[in-house]
């Protein structure tokens, strides 16, 4: 799932380090097995010390992180069909062309459908008075 939105699955995983071992054995999925206080020849690197082989935890937490905005999102859905509105929502980077569609749209409403736009540019007012002048 993706951490920032909510999205996918609805789990995450988390995993967080843990204090490093300062035993010469430790308890950890290993592909050898040995005591931790003597040189060994291996292929890979392996630090003997206070800082190694720190522990880590997973835990997996099966929750939608934006679960309360499924359901005001659900509640919008439902409110919308129950009043036959279509609805679309534009996002996209700056200079893609939404306004220019939106203005396009409106101007070539050949069903003559009511449309309502609700413009979300925090910087100016610029796109709001295109749509209104559509």
């Amino acid at each position: 799932m993706c951490a920032t939105c909510g999205c996918g699955e609805g789990e995450t995983r988390v995993t967080t380090i843990g204090p490093a071992s300062t035993k010469g054995d430790h308890e950890h999925p290993h592909d050898h097995e040995h005591p931790h206080d003597h040189e060994h020849p291996h292929d890979h690197e392996h630090p003997h010390g206070a800082t190694a082989h720190r522990r880590t935890h997973t835990v997996d937490i099966e929750t939608a992180i934006l679960a309360k905005n499924d359901e005001l999102a659900a509640d919008n859905r439902r409110w919308l069909a129950e009043r036959n509105i279509a609805a679309v929502n534009l996002m996209s980077s700056p200079g893609a062309g939404k306004t220019t569609l939106l203005e396009r749209t409106i101007r070539e409403n050949v069903a003559g459908r009511t449309i309502g736009v609700i413009e979300g540019d925090q910087e100016t007012l610029f796109d709001a008075e295109r749509i209104r002048a559509a």
